[in-house]
């Protein structure tokens, strides 16, 4: 229906993984009532129940009627990885306070670490994300998944960012894995801007990927963890030094008022 092969193909991924097809015929669901559209989870369960049952090619009419789309929206092409995270979203709040809560982020969501370091003045700082979608580029100068890794976890070069303490300095961020999901999840990014025409291009060339895919290489140094482990420990330490301190104080005040009082007794 119009142009949403974007959504059929997203669709196919996500309906043969078998986790994902259970845990969306278990969110409670009724049916509408005279005049109301179906929710999204009653049309999902419907469409993989008819793809389950059947041989046939099955309509997503329902499902783009959930989503309260007209035969306009359904002509606009949409980018994938924009309506991945719509639909994960319209399921994962219908599976609130459900059997299946949390169950997206569960077999879906890659914990991803991005650290920026200035190693001139020894600064370092991490940030933790959750990931969907892991969004590979590069296809022209990548001929693989590997290589397009490679370049998707590259360090990055900033400059002029304002560490705060160090004040402004040329800083190199890097994306690595920090735990992954049952399921991750690659998009591809094909589309390209063409400087001639002015407008987006279609990239068609080969890309390829293997039956297995080793991604150590691309996870957070297990080093990295320990440093991180020792300075949060560091840090709770140091709070519980501070607060001992503060309590020593309070015992030693309490202590002199109480010597006053038996003095002037």
């Amino acid at each position: 229906e119009g142009a949403t092969c974007y959504l059929n193909a997203l669709l196919q991924a996500l309906y043969h993984v078998p986790a994902f097809r259970r845990a969306i015929y278990h969110i409670p669901t009724s049916p509408p009532g005279p005049g109301e559209l179906p929710s999204v989870p009653l049309a999902l369960q419907r469409l993989f129940w008819l793809l389950q049952k059947s041989s046939e090619p099955q309509s997503t009419t329902e499902l783009l009627a959930s989503f309260g789309w007209d035969s306009g929206d359904a002509l606009q092409q949409q980018d994938i990885s924009d309506f991945c995270h719509m639909l994960f979203d319209l399921v994962e709040d219908a599976m609130k306070n459900t059997t299946v809560h949390d169950e997206i982020t569960r077999l879906y969501g890659a914990k991803v670490q991005y650290t920026d370091s200035a190693p001139i003045v020894g600064w370092k700082k991490r940030r933790e994300d959750t990931s969907m979608l892991t969004l590979l580029h590069g296809i022209k100068e990548c001929a693989d998944v590997t290589a397009s890794l490679e370049l998707v976890t590259a360090p990055e070069v900033i400059e002029g960012y304002d560490t705060e303490v160090h004040g402004k300095q040329t800083v190199s961020r890097r994306m690595q894995f920090k735990k992954l999901p049952p399921v991750l999840m690659l998009n591809i990014n094909r589309i390209d801007f063409c400087p001639v025409r002015l407008e987006p291009v279609k990239l068609n060339d080969r890309f390829a990927f293997g039956e297995t895919l080793d991604l150590a290489d691309f996870m957070v140094p297990d080093d990295d963890t320990e440093e991180e482990e020792e300075a949060a420990n560091a840090e709770k330490s140091a709070k519980e030094e501070k607060h001992a301190r503060v309590d020593a104080r309070s015992s030693s005040s309490s202590s002199r008022k109480h010597a006053n009082a038996t003095k002037y007794r």
